[in-house]
């Protein structure tokens, strides 16, 4: 329910925004409006044998996603919060997740390593 109370306050706040000046908003904000795109996308990531990916680890998965995307790219995300995901939102995050930094993050974050 926090969650839900706390993505409505997400976007109303992103209603009145168009893309223009997304780019005025602090970091903190347009991480709070991408967290809100990239998690979905990651749950509903589909791996082999049909399973998906839990929210705990898709939670920690988008940390990383959202600390190693350039200026651009977090506006692109937090943006979409408002328009809604489209197929380059899902490209978007999947490249920034292949990035060496991404993954090493991702797996710190996983195994409980340090730096995470």
């Amino acid at each position: 329910m926090k969650r839900i109370i706390a993505l409505g306050t997400i976007v109303a706040a992103l209603a009145a925004c168009t893309t223009d000046n997304m780019a005025e908003m602090t970091a903190e904000a347009k991480s709070d409006a991408a967290r809100a795109v990239v998690v979905p996308i990651v749950m509903n990531t589909e791996l082999p044998g049909g399973h998906t990916i839990p929210e705990s680890i898709a939670t920690a998965m988008t940390t990383c996603i959202i600390e190693n995307s350039t200026d651009v790219e977090l506006t692109a995300l937090a943006a979409a919060a408002v328009t809604g995901p489209t197929a380059d939102t899902n490209y978007m995050v999947s490249n920034i997740l292949s990035r060496s930094s991404t993954t090493a993050c991702a797996s710190r974050a996983l195994t409980g390593g340090a730096g995470a």
